[in-house]
């Protein structure tokens, strides 16, 4: 990230949790087990291809209903069982996602943040 005041965009400082352990699990130390790093499992941020009917301004919200994804009430696309597992996996460790319409080179994406309010 380097020095001085003024960071990146897409700079996001982030502090692996320490994984949770079951009781009565024995052992001390790793045990030989390695912990799961929340930064690969968690990105801080991924865009998945939508197809609107018309062109959509970037910022608009994007709605997740099961796995379909909509854009003012319109199905524009689906997430893919990766995303899915992303979503689900995170939001078990208290990372959620908001989503918004990007467009870039005359094409649109849903871009899924980490939402900074939890």
């Amino acid at each position: 990230m380097g020095s001085g005041n003024k960071r990146k965009n897409n700079d996001a400082v982030r502090i692996n949790r320490p994984q949770k352990t079951a009781v009565g699990s024995g052992g001390s130390g790793s045990g030989g087990s390695s912990s799961r790093d929340i930064n690969k499992i968690c990105p801080p941020a991924f865009d998945i291809r939508i197809k609107p009917e018309l062109q959509v301004p970037d910022g608009t919200p994007v709605i997740i209903n099961g796995e379909d994804l909509f854009v003012l009430n319109k199905s524009v696309g689906k997430l893919s069982n990766a995303h899915i597992k992303i979503i689900s996996e995170c939001g078990a460790e208290g990372i959620s996602y908001v989503g918004h319409v990007l467009n870039k080179d005359n094409k649109a994406y849903a871009r899924f943040e980490q939402n900074p309010r939890g």
